[in-house]
C-alpha cells in the first residue's frame, strides 16, 4: 500500500496507531509550509452514526485544524446528511474576516 492508498478511510481504520503517527508526520512535512507553527498534535477520536475515526486533531498557527482520512462521502459538521444548502443560505451573511486574515491582506 502506498502513501495515498494509506489515507483512504478503508485502509485507514485498519491501521495501528504507530502507523498513522507516521502518515501523520509525512503529511505535516510534506503538505504544510514550514513557516507555520505546528502544536498541540495529539490523537483524537470521533464518532458519528455508529462509525468511529481515530485521527489527528493540531492546531496550525493558533487554528485548529482535524486531518480527515479520505472519502469521497465526508460529512463535516454538518447536521442535515447529504441535503445540499438552499440558494438563499448564499445572502450577505458572510463571517467578517478574522485578524489573521486582515493582516495578510495589508
Amino acid at each position: 500500500m502506498d502513501f495515498f492508498e494509506a489515507l483512504q478511510w478503508n485502509n485507514w481504520k485498519k491501521l495501528p496507531l504507530e502507523v498513522k503517527n507516521q502518515l501523520i508526520q509525512q503529511i505535516l512535512m510534506y503538505f504544510v509550509s514550514p513557516l507555520k507553527e505546528i502544536t498541540d498534535l495529539h490523537v483524537v477520536e470521533y464518532a458519528y452514526a455508529g462509525i468511529k475515526c481515530a485521527t489527528f486533531q493540531m492546531t496550525i498557527d493558533d487554528e485548529t485544524f482535524v486531518f480527515i482520512p479520505g472519502t469521497s462521502e465526508a460529512i463535516l459538521g454538518w447536521d442535515l446528511g447529504v441535503q445540499g444548502l438552499t440558494l438563499s443560505s448564499w445572502g450577505l451573511s458572510w463571517q467578517p474576516s478574522n485578524e489573521s486574515a486582515a493582516r495578510l491582506s495589508e
